[in-house]
């Protein structure tokens, strides 16, 4: 048996011969992730995998996808091609599908699963394999990676020699800056506010190896900072194997974000759904740095409520918007995200004054208790007002005005580097979802999932500023906003008027 390949590149060449459990190559189309990952696969099974007693080398590999569709259509096309049928024997093209390649020595078994497929999704769960490929990898869940990882090694058994170097390995293109990989392999920060426990899911093992490959193009830019064009990087991999103009002819046509994702290899959002906020530019609305506070004006703060609450920090300076920071947390009710609101705002922004703008229905009282999140974030010495309005539709062309208006030749929204939830749900996260029906239709409001909380955390943040006041009773001016003073201290409390308890 004798395939011949001929990595081309370092980064391809290093993934293919590294024997780490887990592997993850990240790279722009056409890099010859995919190719690779089938090459490195059958070296797992013919030369790394030792031989059982009876001197014959026997693996169990799966291969994954998220969509039974995806599937057959690419991963299975890529496998074909590599390993031919006439060569390596038939493909079982019912379901599961299945892959029996024997040769002297060798007895291989292939299998094929889709996770949209409650029935493929169990055999995973309950699978004794040698080694698994997630094809794709930022479309697969956390959970599903760290649920496969129990089952690597289980087979062959002990008593038929044990299997050699188990392994998993996910071939991926650049994921949004929120992803579980981006952050994982260092390419966006760390998130503020998660737990201890989130913190370790998102903390590379030592078990684990990023392979980044290089960019295909680099940007040419004007004298302002825009995006002229493009040119070839030298050093881009599989090069050789692609026809020539390849990605000349690729970015042709294709929106900015599109390029940073699928050639740039720079994490970025691509939306399954319609972008609520088209209007963002992240070379245009994301600062290239972690912007600072402007000393001597206040902060503020735009809260959403919910046990998945978010909160998005700023400054109004000049007419321009300079998004600071966010907060985020899962699973957290409004008492303990008040206390972290309140940690984070001493810690971040010492020395200043602050207001707080949150979901006007946070003053409504909570049916078991008589409690309202708005009196939770007051016990902690924190002043919230409700924002002006809870109009959705006023709440999200406030900040599409602001994200459409230069002030003094500068983009009067800009976003801090630090801030990876809130660029990813501007840059298309955060959507209408796309319905089920002929023609290019979608949902009249934005789809509720991880991106809407801190999408809304922002609108109150801009509204209880004051942007959208043309917007509020169609010009009708409206009534004046306090904005109330803060206390002393974030540490210190302060005594509020609690109401009495019903009955």
């Amino acid at each position: 048996m004798k395939i011949d390949y001929e990595p081309d590149g370092a980064v391809l060449y290093n993934f293919l011969m590294s024997r780490a459990r887990v592997n993850v190559i990240q790279g722009p189309w056409g890099s010859g992730k995919s190719h690779c990952c089938c090459i490195k696969l059958i070296l797992n099974a013919a030369q790394i995998q030792k031989p059982g007693p009876d001197g014959v080398r026997r693996r169990r590999t799966y291969v994954v996808r998220n969509t039974y569709d995806d599937l057959i259509r690419t991963t299975l096309k890529t496998w074909e091609r590599v390993f031919p049928e006439n060569e390596f024997g038939t493909i079982k093209r019912s379901r599961p599908l299945e892959h029996r390649i024997v040769k002297p020595g060798l007895d291989w078994e292939v299998v094929f699963l889709a996770l949209d497929d409650e029935n493929d999704r169990k055999k995973l769960l309950s699978a004794e394999i040698s080694d698994i490929w997630f094809n794709e990898g930022r479309e697969i869940l956390r959970d599903i990676v760290d649920d496969a990882d129990g089952r690597l090694g289980r087979y062959p058994a002990k008593k038929d020699g044990g299997c050699t170097v188990p392994m998993m390995i996910l071939d991926t293109n650049a994921p949004s800056e929120a992803h579980w990989i981006a952050i994982m392999s260092g390419q966006a920060p760390m998130p503020d506010g998660i737990t201890e426990d989130e913190r370790r899911r998102l903390t590379k093992p030592d078990s684990w190896k990023f392979f980044m490959q290089p960019p295909a193009m680099f940007e040419v830019r004007d004298s302002q900072g825009n995006v002229g064009s493009y040119v070839p990087n030298p050093r881009a991999e599989n090069i050789k194997w692609l026809p020539d103009g390849y990605y000349e002819n690729l970015v042709g046509g294709k929106s900015l974000s599109w390029i940073r994702v699928n050639v740039l290899n720079k994490p970025g959002q691509l939306s399954a759904g319609k972008p609520v906020f088209p209007e963002y530019r992240d070379e245009v609305h994301a600062a290239k740095s972690v912007l600072e506070p402007v000393p001597g004006i206040a902060i503020m703060v735009g809260l959403d409520f919910g046990r998945s609450p978010a909160a998005v920090f700023g400054q109004h300076v000049f007419g321009r918007w300079l998004i600071l920071s966010e907060l985020i947390a899962n699973d957290m009710g409004a008492r303990a995200f008040s206390r972290l609101l309140k940690t984070h705002l001493a810690s971040t922004f010492p020395g200043h004054k602050f207001a707080i703008f949150g979901d006007p229905a946070g003053e409504h009282l909570a049916e078991a208790d008589d409690i309202s999140p708005f009196l939770m974030v007051r016990a902690e010495g924190l002043m919230i007002l409700p924002a002006p309005t809870n109009d959705v539709s006023v709440r999200i062309n406030a900040v599409k005005e602001a994200l459409s208006q230069m002030a003094d030749g500068k983009p009067r929204i800009l976003v801090s580097q630090s801030c990876t939830m809130l660029k990813a749900a501007l840059g298309g996260g955060y959507r209408y979802r796309r319905l089920h029906v002929s023609g290019e239709r979608y949902s009249d409001t934005p789809e509720k999932d991880r991106f809407s909380h801190i999408a809304d955390a922002l609108q109150y943040l801009m509204i209880g500023g004051g942007e959208g006041r043309s917007l509020l009773n169609r010009g009708v001016k409206p009534p004046k906003v306090r904005q109330a003073p803060p206390p002393p201290s974030v540490f210190k409390r302060r005594s509020w008027p609690v109401r009495k308890a019903r009955g």
